[in-house]
């Protein structure tokens, strides 16, 4: 069996090839409710309230806020969320699931769930819980360190 080449065990690009598979297998079972695999955080996070300004949507995600704010149009668009005027901020707009999306959201869950269990399913039971403690804890490393920049 021939040894992996470093350039394959190394972390950004294991990390994008895991993301980028993770996200076709996403799109691909969304589809059908027209709901893309990177708008799915934006509806999770309205829906458990965790985030509703675009910019803690794009802290969260990991991603700028123009980005988000595209997203967010394309859900509007789809009847999945609204702005709403945010009376704590006049310069700053709410995002809140319409009852459509408050509908959606439970629905595409599952199917979520699904294919996180598919993808885990390639581990054995014991190595679930330590390999998301390690991943958790490295995102916290990075997100305090700043992106983990000295």
């Amino acid at each position: 069996m021939n040894e992996p080449r470093a350039s394959e065990k190394a972390l950004c690009l294991l990390f994008s090839r895991i993301t980028a598979a993770l996200y076709t297998a996403l799109d691909h079972d969304l589809a059908e409710f027209g709901v893309t695999a990177h708008q799915w955080p934006v509806l999770v996070l309205a829906h458990e309230e965790r985030a509703n300004r675009p910019s803690e949507i794009a802290r969260l995600i990991g991603i700028d806020r123009g980005a988000v704010t595209r997203l967010v149009d394309r859900l509007v668009t789809k009847g999945l969320v609204e702005r709403i005027d945010d009376p704590g901020d006049l310069r700053a707009a709410r995002v809140e699931l319409t009852e459509r999306g408050r509908m959606l959201v439970p629905v595409l869950s599952t199917i979520v769930s699904a294919r996180y269990d598919a993808t885990l399913a390639h581990l054995d039971l014991v190595e679930r819980a330590p390999m998301t403690d390690m991943l958790t804890r490295l995102d916290g490393a990075l997100a305090v360190n700043g992106a983990g920049q000295k």
